[in-house]
């Protein structure tokens, strides 16, 4: 959606697509391509009975990781085949992520990580094996480690979000003139 213009108040519909500088004036419909100026609809992206399963499934409401091993090179239909059987066998379940402050953020990344590496498949009862004990001082060097690892993912967090603060400020600016432009030919 590169140099795109929305008009305030539209909605662009899930799973679709605004091409680049497209001047979007109205809704976009489900996984519907628009371009031009004003923009409208070039195609779909599926057909009618797709799109219907599509958002009937309300696919974007499981977590990612829940569609590993369906082969996404085969048709779609296939894809939600296999889909729909994982929610029908209750195999997965709609991600409910808890949602977090900026704040928590911050605190969390100063707390020690625990990582939990999964033990590989043994057919013979495993011999107790204990792992040597890291030094304090390895301890601490590795929290310190994570620290710096989380504060560098948080500043370019903010990053992103500041340059989308500025993206969205000069899109809103481009709006203004373009609807004062509209106005002036009314």
């Amino acid at each position: 959606m590169k140099n795109a213009l929305l008009k305030p108040g539209i909605t662009l519909h899930t799973g679709c697509v605004v091409a680049q500088n497209a001047i979007v004036t109205k809704d976009v419909p489900p996984y519907a391509i628009v371009g031009g100026s004003p923009a409208r609809i070039l195609k779909y992206r599926f057909d009618e009975a797709t799109i219907k399963r599509l958002l009937g499934l309300k696919w974007w409401e499981y977590h990612f990781a829940d569609f590993d091993g369906i082969d996404n090179k085969k048709d779609i239909n296939y894809y939600l085949d296999e889909l729909e059987g994982r929610i029908q066998n209750h195999a997965i379940k709609p991600f409910n992520p808890r949602k977090m402050q900026f704040e928590d953020l911050i605190q969390r990344s100063k707390q020690p990580v625990l990582i939990a590496t999964p033990q590989p498949k043994v057919s013979q009862p495993a011999q107790p094996v204990t792992p040597p004990q890291p030094t304090q001082q390895e301890q601490i060097s590795s929290l310190k480690e994570e620290i710096n690892k989380k504060d560098k993912a948080i500043k370019e967090f903010s990053d992103k979000l500041s340059l989308q603060e500025a993206n969205l400020k000069s899109t809103n600016e481009s709006l203004l003139k373009k609807d004062l432009e509209i106005k002036n030919l009314e």
